[in-house]
């Protein structure tokens, strides 16, 4: 059974809904813009403080002002609370703030895999030309065999991954030392293959040894 996704219900077709705008954004380069007011508009219908299993009821998602300012987060005030009560409430903006920096990661991760998965090469195009393999062998000219590529490395090398791949490391704050660059590149790829479906993620290990 493939994985379960992190977005169910009202929560994926909100997010289904914005997947044109996003690709707009990766087309004209300001991905990190519309990332930004996507997640803007999610957490107006979905606050941080639901459940992420519990649906908004229709009511308040139809009052949702998009254009309206976002409220400013009230600091915990230590001259009206006691010791305890001011260590309490700093926690918990923490642990919110937290929340609310892992729902936008999520979110991230959810448009760059339904962007790379959508323009995935045709897997017929990820395998060498069989008139070239037949040319080779009319000639005489046994090849020799390539090295075993990885799944990840077959994966990551679609002109869609390498741009989500891209996308995520430029975004970084603050940015990636220029010696940490190739790193940090395996890093990403090797996460976002990770968080493939399970079927996903054998075809393309079918694709790397047959690619051998």
């Amino acid at each position: 059974m493939g994985k379960r996704g992190a977005f169910h219900g009202s929560r994926r077709e909100f997010l289904e809904g914005e997947k044109p705008a996003y690709e707009l954004a990766v087309a004209e380069k300001y991905t990190a813009e519309a990332l930004l007011n996507i997640q803007r508009r999610y957490l107006k219908r979905y606050p941080i403080d639901l459940p992420h299993d519990e649906e908004p009821s229709e009511e308040y998602l139809a009052s949702v002002n998009d254009d309206a300012p976002e409220p400013e987060a009230k600091e915990p005030d230590p001259e009206n609370l006691s010791p305890a009560e001011y260590a309490i409430a700093v926690e918990r903006m923490k642990e919110r703030s937290a929340a609310v920096t892992y729902r936008k990661a999520q979110i991230q991760r959810w448009f760059h895999y339904q962007y790379a998965k959508d323009h995935s090469v045709s897997k017929s195009k990820r395998f060498e030309n069989p008139y070239a393999v037949l040319t080779q062998k009319l000639i005489g000219k046994e090849r020799s065999k390539p090295r075993l590529k990885t799944p990840v490395n077959m994966w990551r090398k679609e002109q869609a991954q390498r741009n989500v791949i891209e996308q995520e490391l430029l975004a970084m704050d603050p940015p990636v030392n220029p010696e940490h660059l190739a790193t940090t590149r395996d890093a990403i790829a090797r996460r976002m293959f990770g968080e493939l479906g399970v079927g996903e993620q054998r075809r393309w290990k079918k694709a790397a040894a047959e690619e051998h």
